[in-house]
């Protein structure tokens, strides 16, 4: 009778976490839209240099606007 009601524990736990990585998500797009003016892009820009925050995919863009700046500064 226990099992089930972990379970549940996880799942709903498992349900939270996901939420709140997805609004950090959408947080880091609206910072990085009041930083730069527009919203991160999948892909290189034609004008990028290697080590400036157009090159790479949204994913590696929004990184400083979730606590990861080392992890951006040093790909």
């Amino acid at each position: 009778m226990l099992v089930p009601a972990v379970q549940k524990v996880r799942e709903a736990a498992a349900r939270t976490q996901s939420t709140n990585n997805l609004k950090n998500i959408g947080l880091a797009f609206h910072g990085f839209h009041d930083a730069n003016k527009r919203l991160p892009f999948n892909g290189v820009a034609l004008n990028a240099a290697a080590n400036n925050n157009m090159a790479g995919s949204w994913g590696f863009q929004i990184l400083p606007y979730i606590d990861q700046t080392p992890m951006f500064m040093n790909p």
